[in-house]
């Protein structure tokens, strides 16, 4: 029996190499049995049990008497991972998860394909999603995995063996993995040149400790051009994880302290995850938003968030982070080339 198990298992994976190589195209008549018998020199048994895989796995399609054919979109070309991974220490859900999931079938049909999900637990090699997308880069059921996340190198290791098309959601340059990114840059003069328009003349800005200083250097020095200074106690950094919420809260009370005129009458969020903390925050310290303070959020579009009077968003569009990720990832296969250059552009929501 464990013969047999090897035996069919090394037939499988040998037909499934000849459909993602192209040996075997989309829609093409596969050999008849008895060809396939000669050829891997088995018997119908034990073919007919790699062949039950390859169908179960959506690769191949029986019609009958007309014969097996490849499939029109076998996996290896049309279902794309999608993979988040979310941090020991949080109990807070991403809204950029909470949005692709809740887009995922209108994502499926724009784009003409399927899409499926595995949200890691940090450092776990042994969760349930963390093995079946292992198995699934190991017997070729994917064309491509896009990580929302900078992804850990065990995570990529396995994909990376498997010779499959990586790219990441992340500013850093990885060696191996092709990455986009957003313009944040863009993101945060929008925001200000629009809280420059409600009159706002005390602006300052809060971020999530994992954005890069220089994106606050340079709100700064693009307020400078406007007369207006963003002094570096109003340049603050907050941990995303709800178990660092009082610090982020004694921050943001220390920011709004002082007189009316004293106190930022702008805010910028870089990172709507935060919006729950500061709104809170500002309601416990009777500072109204509109009247006492206005908002200029990021968001990841289409936004969660309810409109209210004096808050704007600018952001990321889903649609077009995703199709950025499918365009390099098809890049990839055809040159591959890994590149860091790919950018998604902010509009306001």
């Amino acid at each position: 029996w464990q013969d047999m198990n090897t035996r069919y298992q090394n037939i499988s994976d040998a037909m499934r190499e000849k459909i993602r190589s192209g040996v075997w195209g989309p829609g093409q008549r596969l050999p008849i049995r008895s060809e396939l018998v000669t050829q891997y020199n088995t018997t119908v048994a034990t073919l007919q049990k790699a062949m039950d895989e390859l169908a179960a796995d959506g690769f191949i399609i029986s019609a009958g008497k007309r014969g097996t054919f490849v499939a029109n979109e076998p996996p290896n070309l049309s279902t794309f991972a999608v993979v988040f991974q979310e941090a020991a220490s949080t109990a807070w859900e991403d809204t950029l998860w909470t949005i692709f999931v809740s887009q995922k079938r209108r994502l499926e049909k724009q784009f003409d394909l399927k899409f499926s999900l595995y949200h890691l637990e940090e450092n776990n090699m042994a969760s349930e999603d963390f093995l079946r997308l292992t198995a699934d880069a190991r017997f070729q059921r994917l064309a491509g995995v896009i990580f929302l996340q900078c992804p850990k190198s065990y995570m990529t290791t396995p994909l990376l063996a498997a010779q499959l098309p990586c790219v990441a959601f992340t500013r850093e340059n990885l060696p191996e993995i092709n990455t986009i990114w957003a313009d944040y840059g863009g993101l945060l003069r929008l925001a200000f040149d629009w809280l420059l328009g409600e009159k706002c003349s005390r602006i300052a800005a809060i971020a999530n400790l994992n954005l890069p200083f220089d994106y606050m250097i340079g709100v700064a020095r693009y307020a400078a051009r406007f007369g207006l200074n963003i002094p570096r106690e109003w340049q603050l950094g907050l941990p995303l994880d709800e178990a660092h919420s009082q610090w982020g809260e004694n921050l943001i009370r220390l920011l709004m302290t002082g007189t009316p005129d004293k106190r930022p009458d702008g805010l910028i969020i870089v990172n709507e995850n935060l919006w729950g903390l500061v709104t809170d925050t500002l309601q416990r310290m009777n500072i109204r938003i509109g009247r006492d303070i206005r908002l200029a959020l990021h968001a990841n579009l289409p936004s969660t968030v309810h409109s209210q009077l004096g808050v704007a968003r600018f952001g990321f569009d889903i649609d077009a982070l995703i199709n950025g990720c499918l365009i390099e990832l098809r890049r990839f296969r055809k040159t591959g080339n890994i590149a860091h250059d790919a950018m998604v552009g902010v509009v306001r929501e």
